[in-house]
């Protein structure tokens, strides 16, 4: 196993499709893995947050500062001026193509299915270039149909591989299949298997700890229930089983665990190559609230000891995700808990990561050995916001050349992606990648920078 430090999209290119002079098109599809969840499945039900699905389709405007120069990336519309221009001061900055008349409800790929000018945009770029390939963050049955219309191939497994080892069960499977330690649990398709999971399982209730019970593919916080009594388990049966009577056929996945009480979240990621070769690409510490991922502090305090056992865990992984036909860039979540135990492999998310976003930006700022702090801060708003109002307000502490210390901003589209009318409040975030030389330094540069923020919002 190797640990790059550099270069991803070299090292993408010459690892899936064996040409590092191929050309990429990235779609930055996030949350796609709501197409991989069996329409009969039964979950459990989440309140949805007024602009949450609005907010993660602008996402992927981070794909700007993370795909090469010599790339092109689809967005569902333009890029602010101001901001391109901030990002181009920044890195070099691949071709962009903008979907016309995108849906914001829509995520890009099927923004990109109905537009016709795209498709036929697509098709020109093929005739013109023999190596070019779609690169997305997970690759769904939209994404082979976009393929197949335009011609242009995956650089990626197939959507049925893609489905297969993304869900929770597989990573408890895989466990076991490669002896990696696991979570006391189980592994739950009717609801007499987490009954009996739960009857295993109930000592830890009575002893004072908890329990958690995940749906196979919840993501971002959803489809997930902490059990802190035995009346909250029946309730959630209670629940399952009232989904079950309102579909026919209808299945149910889900995992059931005891729950860690943790020191830390932490993710890392490989690469796996076609030819089943393991990279080790390190490890990152995950801010974590409500079982909500909220960023990534590097370089994370674990020791060398730890990060061997990861990457050992890597390579194990690694090695039965290429069996199973995966190839590509993987993230893995552990946890590291209050008895000093490392548990690492909580599950698996085999496509590209929030960490993958920011590795071309610690590739060109953060050689030095430098801290960072990826995150994004909340913004509560009545009005839109320009990128300049943005810049001005933290002026003081924006990254505006290689090696600086300060704030540099990766995704702006998701500050104003609420917005519906003038004096109505919405949710905005501003994403972006914190920089310093020591952590003091770290956590304050993020302190003044919200009591900055704050001022926007009064």
């Amino acid at each position: 196993m190797e640990n790059i430090g550099c270069n991803l999209s070299a090292h993408l290119k010459r690892a899936l499709v064996d040409d590092e002079k191929a050309k990429f098109i990235y779609i930055n599809n996030f949350e796609v893995e709501q197409y991989w969840k069996p329409p009969e499945t039964v979950g459990i039900p989440s309140v949805s947050i007024g602009n949450a699905r609005l907010m993660v389709n602008r996402l992927e405007e981070q794909g700007v500062l993370f795909a090469s120069p010599t790339d092109i990336v689809i967005l569902k519309r333009p890029v602010s001026t101001h901001f391109l221009q901030y990002l181009q001061s920044l890195l070099e900055c691949p071709d962009i193509i903008y979907v016309e008349n995108s849906n914001p409800n829509l995520n890009i790929t099927k923004d990109i299915l109905n537009c016709q000018k795209t498709i036929q945009n697509l098709k020109e770029l093929k005739n013109t270039n023999k190596n070019i390939y779609f690169m997305p963050y997970g690759c769904s049955e939209y994404e082979e149909k976009l393929s197949e219309l335009t011609g242009i191939p995956l650089a990626v497994p197939s959507s049925h591989v893609f489905s297969k080892v993304n869900t929770k069960v597989y990573s408890r499977v895989l466990n076991q299949k490669v002896n990696i330690r696991q979570i006391p649990g189980g592994e739950c398709d009717s609801v007499n298997s987490l009954l009996e999971t739960y009857q295993n399982l109930k000592h830890y209730l009575i002893s004072g700890e908890r329990l958690v019970l995940k749906e196979s593919l919840g993501v971002s916080g959803k489809g997930l229930i902490i059990i802190d009594s035995e009346e909250k388990f029946n309730k959630a049966i209670k629940m399952i089983e009232k989904g079950l009577n309102k579909k026919n056929n209808g299945k149910v996945s889900f995992v059931l665990e005891k729950w860690i009480r943790k020191t830390a979240d932490i993710n890392y990621q490989i690469l796996i190559e076609r030819n089943g070769k393991v990279i080790y690409y390190g490890a990152k510490e995950c801010i974590v609230e409500d079982g909500v991922h909220r960023g990534h502090l590097y370089p994370t305090y674990i020791t060398r000891k730890l990060d061997e056992e990861l990457r050992k865990a890597g390579e194990k992984i690694g090695g039965q995700l290429y069996k199973d036909g995966y190839y590509g860039i993987v993230g893995i979540d552990a946890i590291y808990d209050q008895e000093d135990m490392l548990w690492p492999n909580l599950e698996i998310n085999a496509r590209f990561n929030m960490a993958s976003y920011q590795m071309r930006i610690q590739e060109n700022f953060l050689q030095n050995q430098g801290h960072a702090l990826a995150k994004y801060y909340e913004l509560k708003l009545s009005r839109q916001i320009s990128f300049n109002e943005i810049f001005t307000l933290l002026e003081n502490f924006m990254i505006t050349t290689n090696g600086k210390e300060g704030f540099l901003i990766n995704n702006f589209a998701t500050v104003n992606a609420g917005f519906s009318k003038e004096g109505k409040f919405f949710k905005g975030r501003l994403y972006g990648v914190l920089m310093a030389s020591n952590m003091d330094s770290l956590f304050d540069l993020e302190r003044r920078i919200q009591i900055q923020l704050n001022k926007i919002q009064e």
